[in-house]
């Protein structure tokens, strides 16, 4: 993606506002994973996961009051987050997997 002046690397372009893809809701669940130190695949593949955990974790994370929050937050800190946000509909879920890992 070619960058302007207005929108330099590394940052996001943030005028262009476009609804919510479905896949949207995998990639920052994978993030977000990834910032906690997570491997959500991984956790699946182990048994920590079941897939109806996963399909519950998308669905909640599909009805997040703020998705942007969550993208700006991962932006800023994309490796390394003590916990999730207190807005992230999966926080407990995301805690309890950090527990078990």
């Amino acid at each position: 993606m070619a960058r302007t002046a207005a929108h330099p690397a590394g940052e996001p372009d943030m005028s262009i506002k476009k609804p919510i893809s479905a896949t949207l809701p995998r990639v920052l669940m994978a993030r977000m994973g990834h910032a906690l130190g997570l491997n959500l695949a991984k956790a699946q593949h182990a048994g920590l996961l079941c897939p109806d955990t996963v399909a519950r974790m998308h669905h909640h994370c599909s009805a997040c009051a703020d998705p942007r929050a969550c993208t700006d937050l991962l932006y800023r800190f994309p490796d390394h987050l003590d916990k999730p946000p207190r807005f992230c509909p999966n926080r407990s879920l995301m805690l309890s997997l950090r527990r078990m890992e």
